[in-house]
C-alpha cells in the first residue's frame, strides 16, 4: 500500500523509516523552500536510522511533485510543527478526493480541525477523515541530511482520535500497522490536551536564558531542569488537567505520560526529566528565536482562552505568557493562531464538548 509523508524533518524522517520497515510504498514530500533532507533522501533512496531504529529502509520517492505524491494514496501522513499544518492543508486542497485518510502526527493543539478546514471541508464531514495523534511517536534528531537517530520511539502513552468521530476506529486500525501501542481516545481533546510541549519547553528556555543567549551548550532536559523549574511545569499541567477534567477528559500529568512513553525516569517534574532516558543527548537551541517559544507560547496563548471559555483560573499559563512578551519583545496574544472562537469550540457548552469533537 502506498502512504505518503508530508515533511522531511526529523519527524518525517522517522516516520518513512518506520512505514516503509512496515512494510508500506513510502512516497515523500517537502516544500521547495526546504529542499536540504528530502534532496538528500531522493539521492540515497530512504533514510538512515541510528538508535531505536537502526539500519536503512528505501523510500520509494522524495521530492516537490506533490501530485506525484499523492496519486493513488489514500493514507497520508502530515509530520509537521504546528506552523506548517494549515499550509500543508491548503496544498493538499486540490487533491482531496472520497476514502482519504489524513493524519497529522503530532496534533499540536487541534491540528485535526486546522487541517480539515483548511481543506475546505466540514469537521463532520464523512468522506475524508482527518486524525490526530497526541504525540509524535519519537524522541527524534536529524542528525545529517537523510540519517535519524531515536534515542526513544515511544512505548505507550500515546493517542489517535478523528473528524468525524465516527472514523477513530478505522484510523486506530491502521495507525496500528506501524505503532501497535497507540491507543484510541474518544475525543481530539485528548490528544490535543494532552500535548504537554508548551508546558515544558518555554518554562526551561525561560529559566535557561543566559544560557540560550550566550549559545552555551547545555542539555535541554538533563541540565535545563531543576526542582523550581519542575514546580512551574507542574502549575501549569495543574491547569492544563482542570481543563480536560471540566470536559470530562481524563488528562495524564505529564511526568506520568512520560513513563508510559518510555522518556522519563521516575514520574516527578524534576529528578525525572533530569535523568529521562528518552530524552539523552537532546541539545539546547542557542537562540530565543525559536518554536520552543513562538509555537508553544501560542498553544498557551489557546489554553488561556479555554480557561476563559470553561471559566478556569489560568494564574500560571497567563504569567508564563506575559513574561514570554517581555522577554521576546512581542504581543503573542495579538498573534496567536488559535482561539476557541476560531476553532469553532465556542460554539457548544463545555459539557457536550467531547461528544461533539
Amino acid at each position: 500500500m502506498k502512504v505518503a509523508i508530508l515533511g522531511s524533518g526529523n519527524g518525517g524522517h522517522a516516520c518513512a523509516f518506520d512505514f516503509s520497515k512496515a512494510g508500506y510504498e513510502v512516497y515523500m514530500y517537502d516544500f521547495e523552500s526546504f529542499p536540504v533532507n528530502i534532496d538528500a533522501i531522493a539521492a540515497q533512496g530512504g533514510v538512515y536510522g541510528e538508535g531505536e531504529l537502526e539500519g536503512f529502509q528505501p523510500v520509494a520517492y522524495a521530492g516537490h511533485d506533490l501530485a506525484k505524491v499523492m496519486e493513488g494514496a489514500d493514507k497520508i501522513l502530515v509530520v509537521s510543527t504546528a506552523a506548517g499544518v494549515i499550509p500543508f492543508g491548503e496544498l493538499c486542497k486540490p487533491f482531496v478526493k472520497p476514502g482519504q485518510m489524513y493524519i497529522v502526527c503530532p496534533g499540536s493543539c487541534f491540528g485535526a480541525i486546522e487541517f480539515k478546514t483548511a481543506l475546505g471541508l466540514e469537521l463532520d464531514d464523512e468522506s475524508v477523515t482527518v486524525a490526530e495523534i497526541s504525540t509524535l511517536p519519537y524522541a527524534a534528531r536529524v542528525s545529517k541530511p537523510g540519517t535519524v537517530v531515536i534515542p526513544n520511539r515511544v512505548k505507550g502513552g500515546y493517542w489517535i482520535a478523528a473528524l468525524p468521530k465516527t472514523a477513530t476506529p478505522a484510523a486506530h486500525e491502521f495507525i496500528t500497522t506501524v505503532y501497535e501501542k497507540m491507543m484510541a481516545a474518544g475525543s481530539i481533546l485528548k490528544t490535543s490536551l494532552q500535548n504537554g510541549n508548551p508546558l515544558i519547553h518555554p518554562t526551561v528556555m525561560l529559566c535557561n536564558l543566559a544560557r540560550v543567549e550566550n549559545q552555551l551548550p547545555w542539555l535541554f532536559y538533563h541540565e535545563g531542569v531543576t526542582t523550581s523549574v519542575g514546580r512551574i511545569m507542574k502549575a501549569l499541567d495543574d491547569e492544563r488537567i482542570a481543563f480536560g477534567k471540566a470536559c470530562g477528559v481524563e488528562i495524564l500529568d505529564d511526568p506520568t505520560l512520560g513513563m508510559l512513553e518510555g522518556y522519563m525516569y521516575n514520574a516527578t517534574y524534576d529528578e525525572g526529566y533530569i535523568k529521562s532516558p528518552g530524552f539523552a543527548g537532546i541539545m539546547a537551541p542557542t537562540t530565543t528565536d525559536h518554536r520552543y517559544f513562538d509555537e508553544d507560547v501560542n498553544a498557551l496563548c489557546l489554553w488561556e482562552d479555554i480557561g476563559k471559555y470553561l471559566n478556569l483560573p489560568t494564574t500560571t499559563i497567563t504569567s508564563m505568557i506575559n513574561i514570554c512578551n517581555v522577554l521576546r519583545n512581542k504581543d503573542y496574544r495579538a498573534t496567536m493562531t488559535k482561539s476557541v472562537k476560531g476553532l469553532g469550540l465556542d460554539k457548544y457548552p463545555p459539557e457536550i464538548l467531547g461528544d461533539k469533537i
